[in-house]
């Protein structure tokens, strides 16, 4: 079997890639819902600073959707407009106002 898709993305180094299983099973044992920021979120929160100097404050998030949702709500709050631009053809998360002409970009339109 093979996934031309990667699972949609997150899966680029593989299914059951043994370093990334490894180290999901070592996470794993110290726990695996908290429900507030654990010391490894602030941890990989502030390297990602380090890394994007320009950045101000991090959120994260479970999805993609959950991350165009928050998108889309700051560049709302932020500019004070209503409307936003989206590609037709192309996933930009599960939410209704992302799912008008969604789809798998130019397959899509039958290219």
């Amino acid at each position: 079997l093979i996934d031309y898709i990667n699972s949609w993305g997150p899966m680029i180094l593989g299914h059951a890639h043994k370093p990334v299983v490894d180290a999901v099973v070592e996470k794993a044992k110290k726990g695996t819902s908290f429900g507030m920021p654990t010391e490894i979120e602030t941890k990989i929160a502030e390297l990602a600073v380090l890394m994007v100097p320009n950045i101000d404050k991090i959120r994260f998030v479970n999805s993609g959707t959950e991350a165009c949702m928050s998108a889309v709500r700051l560049a709302r709050g932020f500019t004070g407009k209503d409307k936003v631009i989206k590609f037709a053809g192309c996933y930009h998360g599960h939410s209704d106002s992302f799912l008008i002409q969604a789809g798998s970009g130019a397959s899509t339109f039958g290219t």
